[in-house]
């Protein structure tokens, strides 16, 4: 499986060579980050080890890379303002509760700052795994932003964005007490003309996911790509993708 996962991902490459412009920014998603002796019982590929975390922003810090607030990416975005050469965005999805146990501490040690697109509804249940809306402070490393409040599941074999009308996702924008300012779809996963009711939302931007290059001014305000970062991902595959 791992094997098929390596193949991808170097196919990945080649087209991202196709796709990367001069002005365009490496936007990474990552999701847990847990110690390494838990990562040892966990096969969840979207959730790193600590160790393996670190490693990474260390070669960005020793690399000279800085990292941008999703206002400071916005600007760049919307204006004639070049990015800043050697930038980067990171963002966390599903808002667990290691974001500030582990990523926040590692992130301030070498001054760096993060966004995390959380879901809502765990905010405000008794699933410790994830952050609490008391917890959510925003501050020079971490910023929070919408996943959406309830939209993070399945309907059968369907994104329950999938199946939804569009009043019952604005309903669940209305649901959330989370900023929405900045938004990241469930999984992923947009629906056709969803673009209206962002624009009544007020969300300035809207991030997915594509392996295939980096977020440029040429891409859709509302359908931002990023790289989803995996527990398998080689140590080359990371620096090919921030360079």
């Amino acid at each position: 499986m791992k094997k098929r996962y390596l193949i991808i991902l170097s196919l990945f490459l080649i087209i991202s060579c196709l796709y990367t412009t001069r002005d365009s920014i490496p936007v990474l998603g990552y999701h847990n980050i847990v110690k390494d002796e838990e990562k040892e019982k966990i096969s969840d590929r979207y959730t790193l080890s600590q160790s393996q975390f670190m490693e990474q922003m260390q070669y960005l810090y020793d690399h000279q890379y800085q990292t941008l607030t999703l206002d400071e990416f916005y600007e760049c975005y919307t204006t004639n303002k070049q990015f800043p050469k050697k930038s980067i965005v990171l963002t966390f999805d599903d808002g667990y509760a290691s974001i500030n146990t582990i990523v926040k501490p590692i992130l301030k040690q070498f001054n760096f700052q993060a966004s995390c697109f959380v879901i809502g509804k765990h905010c405000i249940d008794d699933k410790e795994q994830f952050v609490k809306l008391k917890d959510m402070i925003n501050d020079e490393t971490i910023s929070f932003y919408s996943h959406s409040y309830n939209l993070h599941r399945f309907c059968q074999y369907q994104k329950i964005i999938e199946t939804l009308s569009f009043e019952q996702i604005e309903k669940d924008f209305d649901k959330n007490k989370v900023d929405h300012t900045y938004f990241a779809y469930p999984y992923g996963k947009s629906v056709k003309d969803i673009e209206s009711i962002f624009e009544r939302k007020q969300v300035k931007m809207a991030f997915s996911y594509n392996q295939f290059h980096n977020a440029s001014k040429w891409d859709d305000i509302y359908h931002i790509p990023r790289y989803a970062i995996i527990d398998f991902m080689p140590m080359f595959y990371f620096q090919w993708i921030i360079k």
